[in-house]
């Protein structure tokens, strides 16, 4: 039976409203289409359907944190809060949360491309080139995949710790799903290879993101760009740089 809490009822408002407003964004992406730089429309649509999906997983399974003795998990405390429905649903929340960082750095790559290297602006009107990105965000979003299905399932031994435990007094713990991390039952010979690797492709889309957002900046400081160039590429970044903030 689903608990109604303060904080299962926080997220479903809060849920809610970021779906209505990422539904209305993808109905004003399709009236109101952009007339300046069309190949950014491709980027706004993603990061909406994105943000969608997560608002929808997060409506639905409610996550709450709790981290004890070694171990960190999400545990459903919504409407779906048993095994499988809500694994998977909070495993499709966590890849969108890790593809909107793949989405928001080739947006950033895009308009750093854009304004500081016009002259290989090309590279977005050619199929090949495009097929090549289109190859290497595929790439990382499967490995992404890999990493979050591959270590943050629990097994039985993880399961039986955290029931055992019964971190929250929201009744019929042990029948609630969960995903996560344990130092104990988690890391092993298999999952600090991907785990490591997770590391070193976060960092290095982290550096990326940086250097296209100084770059762009700098740019835009500039006194050769036109005021209307300016204007216009200084209301894109100002709302790239808000996509970054959720």
């Amino acid at each position: 039976m689903h608990i109604v809490t303060a904080y299962s009822a926080a997220i479903f408002v809060a849920s809610t409203l970021a779906a209505l407003f990422n539904t209305l964004l993808i109905y004003l992406y399709y009236r109101c289409p952009l007339k300046y730089i069309k190949g950014y429309k491709y980027f706004f649509l993603l990061t909406a359907v994105q943000d969608l999906l997560a608002s929808i997983c997060i409506h639905l399974t409610a996550p709450r944190i709790a981290a004890q003795n070694s171990y960190l998990v999400y545990v459903a405390t919504g409407p779906i809060y048993t095994e499988p429905y809500a694994d998977y649903i909070m495993l499709i929340f966590f890849l969108m949360m890790s593809s909107s960082i793949i989405i928001l750095t080739n947006s950033f790559a895009y308009r750093y491309v854009q304004l500081c290297l016009p002259k290989f602006s090309y590279i977005y009107d050619s199929w090949r080139w495009i097929t090549a990105m289109i190859a290497a965000n595929l790439f990382i979003f499967l490995n992404f995949l890999f990493i979050i299905a591959g270590t943050t399932v629990p097994n039985d031994t993880f399961k039986k710790q955290v029931y055992d435990e019964d971190l929250f007094e929201l009744g019929s713990f042990t029948k609630k799903s969960f995903v996560g991390l344990s130092m104990k039952y988690s890391i092993n010979g298999i999952t600090i290879p991907v785990l490591a690797d997770c590391v070193v492709i976060m960092s290095l889309i982290s550096i990326l993101g940086v250097f296209f957002a100084i770059s762009i900046q700098r740019k835009l400081q500039q006194a050769s760009l036109s005021e209307r160039t300016r204007r216009l590429q200084q209301q894109l970044f100002q709302m790239l740089l808000l996509q970054v903030g959720p």
